[in-house]
């Protein structure tokens, strides 16, 4: 054999590895290219207190998926444990949503409720929560992701960080607009109070003189 062939013997056989190794540099890369956008495509779950939209001494528990697929077969796991509650109340009714599993949850769907109300008879407000809930807990969720992948989060939380969230509210804005017509309404219902006794007040002034002139005249 030449030299030539073996040249060329030796490059067709680096050019083999070269193409192999692409292929499988390639093939690679597009099971980790698929593995991440399965990674990215799972459902996450996360809870957070936050502040109710209508009143801002209560605070809600807001448990959403923030991922692109559905979440199935939930569990919520609440460490304390939710206190037992009367029949209505606020633990009661977190009992019975959180009991058992939830069936699914959709990309950013979300179940809010009502978690704590400051009581307003302490000198510390925010030191108690009338609903009789905790304003610290842990909350682990296991649930199934794309592919069945079993999937599981859990979060701290604390209630202060969101006692503790500051708005401002204008007087342009729909709250802002409420809340003045509620002072004028206050104002005009205060007013017309203390007007209605002096009103009555002259209306038997009135009366009495038109009595005894009645009265004279029987007499007469």
């Amino acid at each position: 054999m030449g030299t030539l062939d073996i040249i060329n013997s030796v490059g067709a056989s680096v050019g083999a590895v070269a193409a192999v190794s692409a292929a499988i540099f390639a093939g690679w890369g597009i099971r980790r290219t698929t593995n991440d956008n399965r990674a990215r495509a799972q459902p996450v779950l996360v809870a957070e207190f936050g502040p109710s939209e209508f009143s801002s001494d209560t605070i809600r528990l807001i448990v959403k998926n923030m991922g692109a697929t559905p979440a199935r077969d939930i569990q919520v796991v609440f460490e304390p444990p939710i206190p037992e509650g009367a029949k209505g109340s606020h633990a009661w009714v977190l009992h019975e949503r959180y009991d058992k599993a939830i069936p699914t949850l959709a990309p950013g769907q979300q179940l809010g409720n009502s978690w704590w109300l400051s009581d307003f008879s302490l000198d510390d407000p925010s030191s108690r929560n009338v609903r009789g809930l905790p304003n610290e807990v842990k909350v682990t969720f296991t649930y199934t992701g794309l592919d069945g992948v079993e999937l599981s989060d859990f979060y701290n939380l604390n209630v202060r960080v969101a006692l503790l969230e500051g708005n401002a509210v204008s007087s342009s804005s729909v709250p802002g607009r409420l809340e003045m017509i509620a002072t004028s309404t206050k104002v005009i219902a205060d007013s017309v109070k203390s007007t209605i006794p002096r009103i009555a007040e002259a209306m038997e002034e009135r009366k009495a003189p038109a009595h005894s002139e009645n009265v004279a005249d029987l007499h007469a």
